[in-house]
């Protein structure tokens, strides 16, 4: 009896559970039944308040989304944020339920009106309209939008529009969109309408933490050589400019506009319009351009950017310099006869400036057709070869400015009455820094006659007491000030009288260009533009510089002569966008400074889940850093997974290729020519001290002679390269106290390996000495506090941490603890492996110079004389003589072809 009783509680117990049940799950509308395969989406979507009823109880589940209600949906996700109503739209009224929601979306690039000034919010909308709204809410929000696999599993997946294929293969890759049944087949029917229960369940779908970029890191790939592509004749632009066009046209092809500023201002006008993939073409000739500015509404889209290109026979050139050719230069009057001296004096011819340049300073470096020509300090007639500013004494008087003691300078300042008219052209010079010295606020010291000048970079310059054969060990030997030309008797001489405005010049011959315009293009949060067959030139600033802009691509440009401290400047400071610049098949030669910086998004704002896709391919790099030694040739700093390859670097002044805060960053096939020959500091690859660059890879290189310092240069605390497969000839590779650096299956012919002593070996030194630790922690280089900071981070982000100790294991086995100084894994401890390289030399001789913890193994020496394999080293042939023997190094793969 008592079982029975038990039975029957415990079944009314059930009864009554599932009677709760039951009403827990009661359908908050009349037309969705709990049973209904949708019913889960449309209650996700109803209790997160992403979408309502149509009214009367009901969700009619069946029936279509509007474009207004897609949008209403999008602004409830992102929290409704406060928006100001304007009229943009002139079928969108203000009061309605999508009004805000419409100017949100709009001003966050997430939809575009249907034509001119409508954006239809009662419209149907289609699946693969739908996808590509998903897709730009996405990008917006910084997930992951990489487009990976295809539409070929659907039936009907040609169908999907152009604009659409992207958003529709990412969203069915993404499992957010998946297909509709018609009989045995799933078919994606991207034009078909989307129901209102088929958003609700793409709404549950849509998982923000499971849609982020992955935290890993992709093993480098080798690259194949870059093939060369011919671009077509452009026939059919949007937009067209030629040098006899008029900006009152329409722009057509038979009505060009006649400037670089009216073409973008009809770019602006067409992208409002609603269109993309935007082509503007500029017929062969010159287009003197004074800073053409684009922001985000001139920008393109990943798969459609504006591109700005050439057509026509001949060069279509973009410069802001004042040309100068052989028919501007006239024969001196008598009066300029009698300043120079009479062997010269036949041979110098003028030009006059007036209406080519407004102005001119010492800044202002005239560029000819072989490249920057040199200044001489002032006319012949006043030359009487004791007005070296050296040797006598010099000294600085403040941070700005070096005093020169000079009794000559001071005869030639009374007869001009000015030093600018004088024109004290030089370098300060130190080891790692020269710009030219610049006139402009001089003062005169009347007790010592002593004159003060400028000096643009005191920070740089580091100049202190200075007197001549006394220098400071950091200029490592070089003069303070040095002068370029003390006559003007030289081809490729050149001096401006600046009160006439006069350009004199010996032996005038082919064209000279002044840059005379700062900056030529002007980017700002403009995504996506592509520069292609361009010649680019002559400007006192950047020719690009652009600012937190994504997708800049060059391709088969010709960009020269900018008197900057660097030509094309690219910053992927970007909140929601991969940086994805390319720079292929484009010839950079004849620069101040350095012609290429490119600045990724990566460990400064802790996106390493950002790829910044820095292509670097197939340019050829020349004449560089002939005046501002500051950085090497191409800067590459905080980017994740960046490729420099199939490159060729000549005469590359500084130095090739420097990076630092880069990830997984890929430097293979470049040839290293006659780099790094007028200045000591770094090397020709040179990779600056940050603790995160791991997994970079530099392999099948060659480097060339004729560089007295480094061929590549590891700095400091720079950890975790691989180097092997290249070809030093004549070359150092210095590690210079960095760990876990891996140099195998090297050639290395008169080169050697070598580990640098610096001030981490000696403060490790010094602590056990004394165990004093205050030098280690103090800060003053920030290594061992910028380690303790990594680790930090790693500890705060644990899949962050798993991505990083999976990939480098070695870095799990790191520590910062103070009392394991001196030990293998103390992070400042220096580490490095040199295994199974060939050292060629003329005795046969290995180099070692390692320290405790190094391991240097299995490497093998050969006499160059006794084991013959190049054709004449010594002159440097450095071809395979057929059929010799040599070991595992495949030569096939190293430099750029």
């Amino acid at each position: 009896m008592k079982k029975l009783i038990s039975l029957i509680l415990a079944a009314l117990m059930l009864a009554g559970t599932l009677a709760v049940a039951v009403m827990a799950e009661e359908s908050p509308f009349s037309d969705v039944k709990v049973k209904r395969w949708s019913y889960k989406a449309i209650k996700f979507a109803y209790d997160n308040k992403l979408m309502d009823g149509v009214g009367d109880g009901k969700f009619d589940p069946a029936g279509t989304m509007t474009r207004g209600m897609v949008v209403t949906v999008l602004y409830r996700m992102e929290g409704s944020p406060e928006v100001t109503f304007r009229s943009d739209f002139t079928d969108v009224k203000a009061g309605k339920y999508y009004s805000n929601a419409v100017i949100w979306a709009k001003d966050n690039n997430i939809v575009n009106g249907v034509s001119e000034g409508k954006f239809d919010p009662g419209g149907k909308i289609t699946r693969e309209q739908l996808a590509t709204m998903l897709y730009r809410y996405a990008d917006f929000k910084g997930l992951d939008t990489r487009v990976a696999g295809d539409l070929s599993k659907f039936p009907d997946g040609d169908k999907v529009h152009s604009y659409a294929k992207n958003a529709l293969t990412w969203a069915t890759d993404k499992g957010l969109i998946t297909g509709v049944k018609s009989g045995d087949k799933d078919l994606l029917d991207p034009r078909g309408n989307a129901t209102r229960e088929q958003f609700a369940t793409i709404l549950m779908r849509f998982d923000p933490e499971q849609l982020k970029y992955p935290v890993e890191f992709n093993d480098p790939v080798i690259m194949s050589h870059y093939t060369e592509k011919e671009y077509p004749l452009v026939t059919d632009a949007d937009i067209y400019v030629a040098t006899d066009g008029d900006d009152s046209n329409t722009g057509d092809f038979d009505h060009p506009f006649a400037t670089f500023a009216r073409a973008v201002d009809e770019v602006r006008a067409l992208r409002a319009a609603g269109e993309g993939g935007i082509v503007v073409a500029f017929k062969a000739g010159v287009y003197f351009t004074d800073k053409v500015t684009m922001g985000a509404d001139v920008s393109g889209t990943k798969g459609d950017p504006v591109v700005y290109c050439a057509y026509g026979d001949g060069d279509a050139i973009i410069t802001g310099g004042a040309v100068i050719t052989e028919d501007d230069f006239t024969d001196l009057s008598e009066e300029e006869r009698g300043w120079f001296q009479e062997d010269a004096v036949d041979d110098v011819k003028k030009a006059d400036l007036n209406g080519k340049m407004a102005s001119y300073t010492t800044k202002d470096i005239l560029f000819g057709d072989d490249g920057v020509m040199t200044i001489a300090r002032f006319p012949n007639k006043y030359a009487d070869g004791t007005d070296y500013l050296m040797p006598y004494s010099s000294e600085t008087v403040s941070d700005h400015h070096l005093r020169i003691n000079q009794p000559v300078l001071k005869r030639r300042v009374n007869m001009y009455h000015t030093v600018e008219g004088l024109q004290l052209y030089g370098y300060i010079t130190t080891g790692w820094y020269k710009d030219i010295l610049d006139t402009d606020g001089y003062t005169v010291d009347e007790e010592s006659g002593g004159y003060d000048f400028y000096i643009p970079h005191p920070e740089k310059a580091r100049m202190g007491t200075l007197r001549y054969n006394e220098f400071p060990w950091w200029l490592y030997g070089d003069t303070a000030f040095q002068n370029i030309s003390e006559e003007l008797d030289a081809v490729g001489e050149y001096w401006v009288d600046p009160n006439t405005m006069t350009l004199y010049v010996y032996k005038p011959a082919g064209t000279y260009t002044f840059p005379s315009v700062k900056r030529g293009v002007d980017m700002h949060n403009c995504d996506y533009v592509t520069f292609r067959g361009l010649t680019m030139t002559s400007y006192s600033e950047h020719i690009v510089k652009a600012l937190e802009c994504s997708g800049t691509t060059f391709e088969l440009c010709k960009i020269s002569a900018c008197s900057g401290t660097t030509a094309v400047y690219l910053d992927g400071n970007h909140d929601d966008l991969d940086f994805d610049a390319v720079v292929r098949e484009c010839d950079f030669s004849v620069f101040a400074g350095r012609p290429f910086s490119a600045n990724g998004y990566n460990w400064r704002h802790n996106k390493f889940s950002h790829r910044s896709n820095v292509l670097f391919d197939n340019n050829r790099v020349s004449l560089t850093n002939i005046v501002i030694d500051d950085g090497c040739a191409v800067e590459i700093n905080y980017a994740n997974e960046p490729v420099v390859s199939h490159n060729e670097f000549v005469d590359c002044s500084r130095g090739a290729i420097d990076y630092g805060g880069c990830c997984n960053l890929v430097v293979e096939y470049n040839t290293f020519k006659h780099c790094m020959y007028n200045s000591s500091d770094g090397g020709v690859l040179y990779a600056w001290n940050r603790q995160y660059d791991w997994g970079n890879v530099v392999r099948y290189n060659v480097f060339f002679p004729d560089n007295e310092w480094y061929g590549l240069y590891i700095d400091d605390d720079e950890p975790g390269t691989e180097i092997y497969g290249n070809l030093f000839m004549n070359s150092t590779v210095c590690i210079h106290n960095g760990r876990s650096n891996y140099v195998h299956d090297n050639a290395m012919i008169n080169s050697s390996v070598q580990y640098a002593i610096g001030f981490i070996l000696e403060a490790l030194d010094g602590y056990n000495a004394t165990g004093d630790t205050s030098y280690i922690t103090s800060g003053t280089e920030g290594f061992y506090n910028s380690w303790v900071d990594f680790f930090s981070v790693l500890d705060a982000d644990p899949d962050l941490k798993e991505a990083y100790f999976s990939r480098y294991p070695e870095l799990a086995t790191l520590t910062t603890d103070l009392d394991k100084i001196g030990e293998p894994e103390f992070v400042l401890t220096p580490r490095n492996y040199v295994k199974n390289n060939y050292y060629f030399t003329k005795e046969g001789a290995e180099y070692t110079n390692t320290r405790e913890y190094n391991v240097y193994e299995g490497n093998k020496a050969f006499a160059l004389d006794e084991n013959p394999i190049f054709v004449n080293p010594y002159l440097g042939d450095y071809r395979i003589i057929e059929g010799s023997e040599f070991p595992d190094i495949h030569f096939e793969k190293m430099g750029r072809y």
